[in-house]
């Protein structure tokens, strides 16, 4: 049945836009008309036109986790898939009804679930459609579907937290940036008139601070233009030279360690989540290896497939790739021998989660007592660089 796109008013007045199902343009206006909408623009909303409207992919993917889960629990309730797809279509109207609907009548003309999905990598991760087609051929697409859910959840929870623990180091630095420059532009230079009149030399701290103090009321803009310039100079570098740059990151104390627990949860999970999914293990290695953030860790996990297909174990490979901790080489090693290496990866991926949780909670803790320390040293080093003259014309007065 085509897909419509319509924009019109209710009878209060508000303005409504979305897709419908009609067997022509001049039905779906009666179907408009019954539901108390004043159709104003109707038109044919085809597959190309609803690709091409991919400005929210963003938001799309950010809601991806509770469409699964939705879905899921759709399918695994009896509901044909072409139904769960028209209801989702109908829930998420605004945001996912039409590339929902778009899906919907691939499928109801004969094409899988796994391709319509692949016509929206912006929004499904490779991976994505890759365990959805095996479920599809293995009759498991309900339970795929909710394995597909816990993991865009755990990813999803584990991004979070991320953010969060960024948030607060990132507030405390502007606000300290703040409270500088306030006092080295207002504060500084009204007391520097203190010491105008005096003729005495002033002490070398003193002088600094007040050149810094004169640089910052008369050419803050060169200091926003260096700090710009700095910053879209750092982008560009990372850009074209993201390897090596990621490789040095691995090596920053703490937080190169911190990169590395959550590269390799990353890559645990993704590849003991495919693996359970009937994913063959090249493809799941493969697919794995490009959830991984660290471009570095990603140019070495992407030689253990050919490493794989050559004969070797999965856990002499990553030995060989030397980036893997001892402690999972080992679990991978058990798990090949046992059958069981999709369980112990998940396991694994688990334990590095919380390592990582705990080496962020850990940073955070640190963090904030070093940075009151070093806003203390710095206001304790403009009140000294503003008492020792006064110190010193008290002893001429004496």
């Amino acid at each position: 049945m085509p897909v419509f796109r319509y924009n019109g008013y209710r009878e209060n007045g508000a303005n409504v836009s979305g897709t419908l199902d009609a067997e022509g343009r001049r039905t779906a206006i009666e179907k408009l008309k019954q539901e108390g909408i004043l159709a104003v623009n109707v038109e044919p909303a085809t597959s190309q036109g609803v690709r091409r409207r991919r400005w929210g992919s963003k938001k799309k993917s950010e809601r991806l986790p509770l469409i699964t889960r939705t879905l899921s629990t759709l399918v695994s309730s009896g509901v044909p898939l072409v139904d769960a797809l028209s209801g989702l279509a109908e829930e998420e109207q605004e945001l996912w009804g039409a590339t929902l609907i778009d899906i919907k009548e691939q499928v109801r003309a004969g094409t899988s679930f796994s391709a319509a999905l692949e016509a929206y990598p912006e929004i499904f991760p490779e991976f994505y459609a890759g365990m959805v087609a095996a479920g599809e051929a293995s009759g498991t697409l309900g339970t795929v579907l909710s394995e597909l859910a816990d993991f865009l959840e755990s990813s999803a929870t584990l991004r979070g937290r991320v953010r969060t623990a960024m948030i607060y180091p990132i507030f405390m630095m502007v606000v300290s940036a703040g409270i500088l420059s306030f006092l080295m532009s207002f504060v500084v230079p009204k007391i520097s008139r203190i010491f105008e009149n005096t003729g005495n030399t002033l002490p070398v701290l003193t002088r600094w601070l007040l050149g810094i103090s004169q640089f910052m009321q008369q050419y803050w803009w060169l200091a926003l233009f260096l700090i710009g310039a700095g910053i879209w100079g750092w982008l560009k570098a990372y850009k074209t030279k993201k390897e090596l740059f990621d490789a040095y990151f691995l090596r920053l104390p703490v937080l190169g360690s911190l990169i590395m627990q959550l590269n390799i949860a990353r890559f645990a999970r993704t590849l003991g989540l495919l693996l359970q999914g009937g994913i063959p293990i090249i493809r799941a290695i493969n697919y794995a290896s490009k959830s991984m953030g660290n471009s570095h860790l990603r140019v070495k996990t992407d030689a253990l497939a050919g490493r794989v297909v050559e004969g070797v174990s999965l856990a002499s490979a990553m030995k060989d790739a030397g980036i893997f901790p001892k402690s999972l080489l080992t679990l991978v090693a058990t798990g090949e021998r046992t059958g069981t290496l999709d369980t112990i990866l998940l396991k694994a991926a688990n334990s590095f989660e919380s390592e990582f949780d705990r080496g962020v909670s850990g940073a955070v803790a640190l963090f904030e007592p070093a940075l009151i320390v070093g806003m203390g040293l710095a206001v304790g080093l403009i009140v000294v660089s503003i008492l020792l003259p006064i110190f010193r014309m008290n002893q001429l007065v004496k």
